[in-house]
């Protein structure tokens, strides 16, 4: 019985000596600072700005965010978002399968800095003619502090949603995810005209015969589905074409 008194008392005395070490270690002068890119600060900082938070930003397209920007509520003394503000409407809520996606992205051109943004957009209960919905948001410029107003993209007789948003270098939004046109789903972009028009004439679906790609087997089998698409549209400087990566996945039957 004494002998295991004694381990009870020894463990409990190197329990204490532990946790006086930690918090020891805590306090210690000599803890090397973390270094945090200031980018990826404000991007936590302020992404989810809360309804208090009265910072400013100079939406000038020289400024750089390593200037000691600060982003928040307003925009040049302009409130971004009143309180109860509404982006659009969908009644499907589940926006995202596997991954998260961008839906809001920002930039910059000759009628101001912009907000845009893009969701999967359902009517009703009946699941039919889901689609792609995109607004956006003028923050600066002469028509500062209004919306476009909700834009369908698809027309009737399609089924597309689970969206991801990109902009170009000059700000057009270029919005993608799976559409069917009645041959399954398949990753389909669109580009807007100009910044901010919202107009998208321009789009491109990925060909159908590359969806079996990397499977082994025949296109010509079966009828498949790639789905959930992400993007990435990049331009380079001294190349006159762009880039648009696409990845996404693709479902064997059976």
């Amino acid at each position: 019985m004494t002998e295991r008194v004694s381990v009870i008392l020894i463990l409990s005395l190197l329990v204490v000596a532990l946790v006086a070490m930690s918090a020891q270690a805590v306090k210690s002068p000599d803890e090397s600072p973390r270094v945090i890119n200031p980018r990826v600060y404000k991007s936590l900082q302020y992404a989810f700005p809360d309804a208090t938070n009265s910072g400013t930003f100079d939406a000038n397209p020289s400024t750089e965010l390593d200037d000691g920007v600060s982003l928040g509520k307003s925009f040049n003394g302009t409130t971004v978002f009143p309180n109860g503000v509404k982006i659009g409407d969908t009644w499907y809520d589940y926006q995202h399968n596997g991954r998260m996606t961008r839906m809001v992205d920002w930039g910059v051109c000759d009628d101001g800095f912009m907000i845009h943004f893009l969701w999967m957009n359902l009517d009703t209960e009946e699941q039919e003619n889901r689609c792609y919905a995109y607004n956006v948001y003028y923050a600066t410029g002469g028509s500062a502090g209004t919306f476009i107003n909700e834009k369908r993209i698809q027309t009737e007789g399609e089924y597309a949603g689970y969206v991801s948003l990109d902009v170009t270098d000059d700000n057009r939004a270029v919005l993608s995810g799976h559409n069917n046109w009645g041959s399954g789903y398949q990753a389909h972009t669109y580009w807007d005209f100009q910044c901010g028009w919202a107009f998208f004439g321009a789009n491109r679906r990925v060909e159908d015969s590359v969806i079996a790609a990397g499977t082994g087997q025949d296109p010509e089998d079966s009828v498949k589905s790639a789905i959930w698409p992400s993007i990435r549209y990049q331009e380079t400087p001294g190349k006159p074409d762009p880039v648009l990566h696409v990845f996404t996945q693709v479902s064997e039957e059976g």
